[in-house]
């Protein structure tokens, strides 16, 4: 894997993360330069640490870069989503919810045809209305860590 770099300058992260460039400004073959040369033109090699676990429904990470002497390193700190980002991720949630639901409805409106309930039989047409109810009231939870969506019938 190629190396992955950063150019600072004044103490500041301007360019990157990204591969070397081949010719930058004045200087050709930048990306065969050595390590020194490279750091003298404000070229620093990345180094990302392990990202941390986190729980992505109540969190979300932000990324830093620190500048040591001879290197950047990319970190991450876990940050507690506010409420505002919160109320977002649940409209977002059941945005997902109510398109996986109409799909699953719309898989499903040939169980309807009355040639097909005349072949399948009572019962298992209805199976097939218990299961596209149940799919409509997954929208009546609480919230969306509260959907439980039904299965669909054999």
């Amino acid at each position: 894997m190629d190396k992955i770099y950063v150019l600072i300058k004044d103490g500041a992260l301007i360019d990157g993360p990204r591969n070397l460039p081949e010719n930058w400004e004045n200087v050709s073959r930048l990306d065969l330069a050595e390590p020194e040369r490279l750091l003298e033109l404000g070229w620093y090699p990345l180094i990302v640490d392990p990202v941390p676990a986190y729980n992505a429904k109540t969190q979300r990470l932000e990324t830093k870069h620190v500048i040591e002497e001879t290197q950047v390193r990319e970190t991450f700190d876990i940050v507690q989503l506010s409420a505002a980002e919160l109320d977002e991720l649940e409209i977002a949630n059941w945005q997902f919810i109510r398109y996986e639901r109409d799909r699953m409805l719309q898989e499903s409106d040939w169980t309807e045809l009355p040639s097909v309930r005349k072949l399948h039989g009572e019962q298992w047409g209805q199976d097939w209305d218990s299961y596209r109810q149940a799919l409509r009231d997954v929208t009546n939870a609480a919230s969306t860590q509260q959907v439980v969506w039904p299965t669909k019938p054999t």
